[in-house]
């Protein structure tokens, strides 16, 4: 019998958004809630996209609970708090594929994900019947002026941490992503099964690796403390990643703090997959 490795959505939402809970959820000692959203700014969708979300908002949701799937509650907040952005972010409940992928590698009690409240209205406002008259996809300016953004929340323990993890053109970064993800299993190879992308790739590594197309990721944990638990009292760590390296670990699984120049400027052009290599545009010398 074959052995086969199945990783499902290793997409620009699914894979980042999965690998940046694993690192913020190593930070709190005990984990009671890991929350991933998708942040991304509004942009034209393809006719593929509009199709999966009209479909998903269809649904009940879904949340994990003490080792269990389930529909998801109301959420229990309206907005989330990004960092480097001016002003806290509405978001509506959103079963996104990290309520499914991130309970298999992280102690995580309850598990639950949002999305932009913009994006939910623009889906919302399209009916079944309007979906084939979307076009099939963004033109390349398009598609290359998007914005995508995956937040990860952990707390427990008294701590909370945050992870982020964007960058730029949402379908072409999809294509970079599946064909590593594909490069990494041949080469290094994982165990047989229907595993999360955390389960199958380091996820510190996976995401330094996509630095030179443009995406950056970033963490920062701290201890609660006062009569407002929103409130950070004792900075525990901060990383903050644009070039490939080696990501050390501190005590109790938590990230040290590591900062690094920002990552060169990125064209990508179509190529076939075997050859998919960034192209970095030339740096001004530095006298």
């Amino acid at each position: 019998m074959a052995r086969v490795t199945v990783i499902p959505d290793l997409a620009d939402d699914g894979g980042p958004g999965d690998l940046i809970a694993h690192l913020t959820a190593e930070c709190p000692v005990q984990v009671d809630e890991v929350t991933i959203a998708d942040l991304r700014i509004r942009s034209q969708a393809s006719r593929g996209t509009a199709r999966s979300m009209v479909t998903a908002f269809q649904g009940d949701g879904l949340a994990y609970h003490n080792g269990e799937w389930g529909p998801a509650v109301p959420a229990s907040r309206s907005s989330i708090n990004a960092p480097g952005e001016p002003e806290s972010i509405p978001v509506v409940g959103f079963a996104l594929p990290g309520v499914v992928t991130v309970p298999r590698h992280t102690r995580a009690q309850r598990v639950t994900s949002a999305l932009r409240a913009e994006l939910a209205e623009a889906f919302t406002g399209i009916s079944p019947e309007m979906i084939d008259s979307i076009p099939e996809g963004p033109d390349e300016d398009v598609r290359k002026a998007g914005r995508w953004m995956m937040l990860a929340e952990a707390t427990g323990s008294g701590r909370r941490a945050v992870g982020v993890a964007k960058g730029v053109d949402g379908y072409g970064m999809t294509a970079v992503i599946a064909v590593e993800g594909v490069h990494r299993l041949i080469v290094d190879g994982a165990k047989p099964g229907v595993l999360a992308p955390s389960q199958a790739f380091d996820p510190a590594g996976f995401l330094d690796f996509l630095s030179p197309f443009g995406v950056t990721w970033s963490m920062r944990s701290w201890q609660l403390g006062g009569n407002n638990p929103e409130a950070p009292r004792v900075h525990i760590a901060l990383l903050h990643h644009t070039q490939p390296h080696a990501s050390p670990r501190g005590a109790g699984g938590c990230q040290q703090d590591r900062r690094h120049p920002p990552a060169p400027s990125i064209h990508l052009r179509p190529r076939p997959t075997d050859q998919l290599q960034p192209e970095v545009a030339p740096q001004p010398s530095q006298a």
